[in-house]
């Protein structure tokens, strides 16, 4: 049996849209008919994260501006480069940048 599937992929980071294409990769392969809608956030991550076929649609919401996400502490060095820290290693301030964008993507106002 084929399903319809929407799949929600803001570009929170290339991991985040690479791990949610591959989720879409396996439904497609499964069969389903799916449907990858993405808000765009980071203006850095330019792809949809899926290698198979999936209908896909790109969203730029109103009032996200891309100099407040690049501002953020986690998009300065790579995690993967930056040397270990103690603690919370995300910033609360950078939750409230990433908050804030998906609340101004979903009403659609600045």
């Amino acid at each position: 049996m084929c399903v319809q599937y929407l799949i929600w992929n803001p570009t929170i980071g290339y991991s985040h849209v690479a791990f949610m294409g591959n989720i879409a990769d396996v439904l497609t392969a499964d069969g389903h008919n799916v449907t990858i809608f993405s808000p765009g956030l980071d203006p850095h991550v330019t792809t949809f994260g899926n290698r198979l076929p999936a209908r896909t649609i790109r969203f730029q919401p109103v009032g996200v501006g891309e100099n407040d996400w690049l501002k953020m502490e986690m998009k300065k060095p790579s995690m993967w480069e930056s040397p270990p820290c103690d603690g919370v290693c995300f910033k609360w301030s950078d939750f409230d940048v990433v908050m804030e964008s998906m609340k101004k993507s979903c009403l659609g106002r600045k």
